[in-house]
């Protein structure tokens, strides 16, 4: 039998019996108690690196991306925000 665990909701204080502890619900959990501005926060960082990433993808191939100078990871990074904000 699973040890029960305390969750914090408010001011309210629920124990629990067999829930597992999992890394998507501990996010979810997380992402709807955060205050505002720390959920905005990690929304933007995610949001930053990913299209990092994406632009050090881009950095591989200098040919890459048209009409843009090679191995410049601002124009790496420009139209990795671009690509992905498209929508359509």
């Amino acid at each position: 039998m699973t040890k029960p665990r305390t969750v914090h909701i408010g001011n309210q204080q629920i124990f629990t019996r067999g829930l597992t502890h999992s890394f998507w619900l501990a996010l979810y959990y997380l992402s709807m108690t955060a205050p505002w501005w720390w959920f905005w926060g990690g929304c933007a960082l995610f949001f930053i690196a990913l299209n990092s990433v994406f632009a050090c993808l881009y950095l591989l191939d200098p040919t890459a991306i048209a009409n843009a100078r090679p191995y410049h990871f601002q124009d790496a990074l420009f139209f990795s925000v671009e690509t992905l904000s498209t929508v359509g």
